[in-house]
């Protein structure tokens, strides 16, 4: 596959043990698979995540300090494929969580992160 982003054009075909060739149409000296894929796009793009807090916070040097009220935002946008899911863990955790609403570091489970 190409690796450069964008649209590409696929022509593909199959030979057999004893030298059969796929039969269709010849085109530019490949033969093409009667359900060829004309174009396909390459996506070589992760997608942008972004966070915002809604609520109470405290900036001081490079230190955001929130309450247990403060909400924490997740977004994320991919202009060429789209966002198939956000997830998300703190500190040391092991298991990620799928982000599906804005939480408070109350809401996780075990409750507030030390």
């Amino acid at each position: 596959m190409p690796n450069t982003p964008g649209y590409h054009t696929v022509r593909y075909f199959a030979v057999d043990s004893t030298e059969n060739v796929t039969l269709d149409k010849i085109t530019n000296d490949y033969y093409e698979y009667r359900m060829k894929v004309d174009k396909i796009y390459m996506d070589l793009t992760g997608p942008n995540l972004y966070y915002s807090l809604k609520g109470d916070r405290y900036v001081r040097s490079d230190t955001i300090f929130v309450s247990p009220k403060t909400k924490i935002v997740l977004s994320a946008s991919d202009a060429e494929s789209g966002v198939k899911f956000i997830a998300y863990h703190f500190d040391n955790q092991k298991l990620n969580f799928k982000y599906t609403q804005p939480f408070t570091l109350v809401d996780l489970p075990g409750g507030c992160i030390k």
